[in-house]
């Protein structure tokens, strides 16, 4: 009997405490990085917990040191640790069924769990910092540091694999780097040139782990460069600049110069190197000179120093070379005197920048942002803003910065602006008029500036344009024997000064009809003249020879068709022609039909009618290739012209009358 009831209760123990798709265990995974508290993993049981038949009890027979069992879930107790715990455990729980009528009632189930790795490590170097001391001049590619590795306490895989590389920042990165990451060796990337100078340097070394995120450490790398007896040519400048041209020579600035490194001093030889370094040569003193003509505008040359007796010893510096047009004012520093009396927005000044290019606009600004005048930024001229209600009027000269940009170039020039304590009433030094003009004569006299009647005897001198004008002290105003100014007006600025040191400006516009014009442009205008009559004459030749070939024409064939008409007559004078009758010549080579409505007879007095006008062509007008014989007596007086059609046996007929 108690077999009997063990194998009626073994199914139901079964079915109740058995695990889920016919498992004979339970296998779970978890991150090292669980928290305790969090769920493992749930027991895929079948039996219920809470049934009222049948109903089972789970007890964690092992392992209740690192998880706790609630109902069906296994959760973690303390923190686990791969690198420094182990890697999995297990567990044993115990599966109970109540059930009085049975004593087979329980049934164990094992439990794995693997702990997974999880990234938490970054790598670890060996040392804090590394130093090493090389020699300069080592061939790129050279190993020149392997002393160092970096580890990770990760387990093997991704997470513990480590890569290498040099950090490229700083001025000095790039000089050293890292061709295989998986291998911590360092060599030299660029050259390392003690007398660059380049004495010492630091470079971080960075170890990166493969893992997910990504933990990197740097670790500093002191670099020091040994110097040995292999210095070059060393250049007194690295960099040269050259924007001017004398004798066929650029200025170069600094001169380019360079001396042996060693105390041999051996003799210095140069050469250029570059895109454009056809275009110029260097002597051995350095000078650089122009080989075409003309030479490139803008240019980067490379200027090689090297030894005499040994050419691998070089030096290598910079020559750029910039003829372009450049931008400057006419004067270096402009002045006016603004009295007491001056209204705001009254024109004190002008200025002007002058560049090579005479296509770049210019523009104009001043670079003091409180200044009391304003400029005009297309024409330069100068303008009193008014010093402002309430505020104080200066004292003594004010001086701002002028600019002017033309897009490639900036040029600055000075105005300084003299404030008068007078007014015009009373004495001191003034021009009989603020602005005069005058214009270009004869002769080289131009026109006199005086001052007004009650100022101080002052010298007048003339500030700008001096190499096309002079002024002397009487204040005669004549053209410099150089020639015509290139201008259609110049704009002169005359200053006078007293013996107190007080100055008045005054401007001066000098009109000039003929700026600049040259004989040749003179002659070139005359020689385009001659020719567009030498054009007119060909084109009334050509129309006078059309006309008279047309007049030719219509003669010849009004004498043709005059010819035709008296044969016609005769023909009418011996028979009477039908309408469409044919008459043929002597040699039946030609056939003349006579088209009219009536019959014509010999009769004085007969009348031709014809059904086309009488002054017009039934098709073109062409004399035949023969004449026909007509025996005929005088012409019949009165006849009318009918239209006659000439038809030949190998062409097309044609319509007299």
């Amino acid at each position: 009997s108690r077999l009997v009831s063990i194998l009626i209760l073994l199914p139901s123990i079964v079915s109740s405490c058995l695990l889920e798709d016919g498992r004979s265990a339970v296998y779970l995974s978890v991150f090292e990085n669980l928290r305790p508290g969090e769920v493992i993993g749930s027991l895929p049981i079948k039996g219920d917990l809470h049934g009222n038949k049948d109903g089972i009890h789970l007890k964690l027979m092992k392992g209740d040191d690192i998880v706790e069992l609630k109902e069906k879930e296994l959760i973690l107790k303390r923190p686990l640790d791969r690198e420094e715990g182990p890697s999995k455990f297990d567990a044993l729980v115990e599966c109970s069924m109540d059930d009085p009528r049975s004593d087979f009632t329980r049934l164990n189930i094992s439990i794995l769990v693997l702990v997974k790795d999880v990234n938490d490590n970054a790598p670890v170097f060996d040392q804090e910092k590394y130093s090493i001391e090389i020699p300069e001049e080592l061939p790129i590619d050279t190993m020149v540091f392997a002393n160092f590795e970096a580890t990770d306490a990760d387990q093997s895989g991704p997470n513990s694999l480590v890569h290498y590389s040099i950090v490229n920042e700083g001025p000095h990165g790039d000089l050293l780097r890292i061709p295989d990451p998986e291998k911590p060796i360092v060599v030299v990337n660029k050259r390392l040139d003690y007398e660059a100078p380049l004495h010492s340097f630091d470079v971080e070394i960075e170890a990166v782990d493969q893992g997910e995120p990504q933990l990197k450490t740097r670790v500093p790398l002191h670099v020091t460069i040994k110097d040995i007896d292999d210095l070059p040519p060393r250049f007194d400048s690295l960099y040269h600049y050259a924007k001017m041209v004398t004798n066929g020579q650029l200025v170069v600035i600094p001169p380019i110069h360079a001396e042996d490194g060693d105390a041999i001093n051996a003799p210095i030889l140069y050469r250029l190197a570059g895109e454009l370094s056809s275009h110029f040569s260097i002597d051995r003193d350095g000078s650089v000179r122009i080989r075409s003509n003309p030479p490139p505008p803008l240019a980067t040359l490379f200027i090689h120093a090297y030894q005499e007796d040994n050419g691998e010893r070089n030096a290598t510096a910079f020559l750029h070379v910039d003829l372009l047009p450049t931008l400057q004012f006419e004067h270096e520093r402009y002045s006016a005197q603004i009295q007491s009396d001056i209204a705001p927005s009254t024109l004190i000044a002008q200025v002007r920048a002058i560049a090579r290019n005479e296509n770049s606009p210019v523009k104009y600004s001043i670079e003091d942002g409180d200044a009391l005048v304003s400029v005009d930024e297309r024409f330069g001229k100068i303008l009193f803003k008014g010093v402002g209600e309430g505020k104080p009027r200066p004292a003594g000269t004010v001086s701002y910065t002028i600019q002017a940009n033309d897009g490639k170039q900036i040029a600055r020039t000075r105005l300084a602006l003299q404030f008068s304590p007078e007014s015009p009433c009373q004495s001191g030094i003034k021009f009989e008029q603020e602005a005069y003009e005058m214009q270009l004569g004869a002769n080289n006299f131009i026109g006199e500036i005086s001052l007004a009647p009650r100022s101080q005897p002052a010298a007048m001198r003339l500030l700008n344009m001096n190499n096309f004008f002079s002024l002397d002290n009487a204040g005669r105003l004549t053209l410099a024997p150089s020639g015509l100014p290139p201008c259609d007006y110049c704009e002169l600025i005359v200053s006078a000064t007293d013996k107190e040191g007080r100055v008045a400006l005054s401007k001066v516009i000098v009109h000039n009809l003929s700026p600049g014009f040259s004989t040749t442009a003179l002659l070139s205008i005359i020689l385009l003249i001659i020719v567009i009559l030498l054009l007119i004459l060909l084109i009334l030749f050509v129309c006078r020879r059309i006309s008279y070939a047309r007049t030719t024409k219509d003669e010849d064939g009004l004498s043709r068709l005059y010819g035709l008409r008296r044969k016609t007559s005769s023909l009418r004078e011996q028979t009477t022609v039908p309408s469409g009758t044919i008459v043929q010549d002597d040699e039946g080579g030609m056939c003349y039909v006579i088209n009219s409505d009536t019959k014509t007879t010999s009769s004085p007095s007969s009348t031709t009618k014809s059904s086309l006008p009488s002054s017009s062509l039934a098709g073109p007008v062409s004399p035949p290739s023969r004449s026909p014989t007509y025996r005929s007596s005088a012409p019949v007086s009165g006849a009318r012209l009918v239209p006659i059609t000439v038809t030949s046996h190998d062409g097309a007929p044609t319509v007299y009358f």
